[in-house]
């Protein structure tokens, strides 16, 4: 077995998000009480922060100031993927957390849809 070095990984998040106002929606274009989704590539993952899932959403929609009450998160999924070899062999993993619930002590492997 072997591991991937840390420069290999790639942490993926998908955030499933509702636009709750119609402010927000005539910015962004997008439709309001709709779940959208976006994919963000983890560059820099601190542990010992909490992220503003809110603020990074709408800093991906180009509205930073925007009120974070306009947005509702409703899940977060996620990816890990590896270069395990110089290769094109790599090993991923993903979940996914609902926000209505605690996160399970160890979810199950699933692929983006």
């Amino acid at each position: 077995m072997s591991f991937a070095q840390q420069n290999n990984v790639q942490h993926w998040d998908k955030i499933v998000f509702v636009i709750r106002t119609p402010n927000l929606n005539s910015k962004v274009n997008l439709p309001v009480n709709s779940e959208l989704d976006i994919k963000i590539l983890k560059i820099l993952d601190d542990p010992h922060n909490v992220a503003d899932i809110k603020q990074k959403v709408l800093a991906f929609l180009e509205v930073p100031n925007e009120p974070r009450s306009s947005i509702q998160i409703a899940n977060i999924e996620y990816s890990i993927t590896c270069n395990t070899t110089a290769s094109s062999n790599t090993g991923q993993y993903s979940g996914s957390t609902a926000t209505t619930a605690p996160p399970p002590n160890n979810p199950p492997p699933t692929m983006f849809k």
